[in-house]
């Protein structure tokens, strides 16, 4: 399965070693496990969701440009 979704991602029960994060690249996606970042380890081990910062590390850095106003007619 594939989410952004912080709520998904808030059981304290799933282990980075559980998460894959996708990341895309010139040459193509790049595929890391969540063990391998040593903050997610870190979180994990404090009991807390990973949720907040997958979100933090997956936002694409420029998402506000995705947005549209519907009805905006100024």
């Amino acid at each position: 399965m594939s989410t952004h979704s912080e709520d998904m991602l808030a059981d304290t029960g799933i282990d980075p070693s559980e998460v894959l994060i996708l990341t895309p690249t010139p040459g193509g996606t790049r595929v890391t496990v969540g063990s391998e970042d040593p903050a997610l380890n870190a979180l994990a081990k404090a009991g807390a969701p990973l949720g907040g910062m997958l979100a933090a590390k997956t936002r694409p850095a420029e998402i506000e440009g995705l947005a549209s106003v519907w009805g905006d007619d100024e």
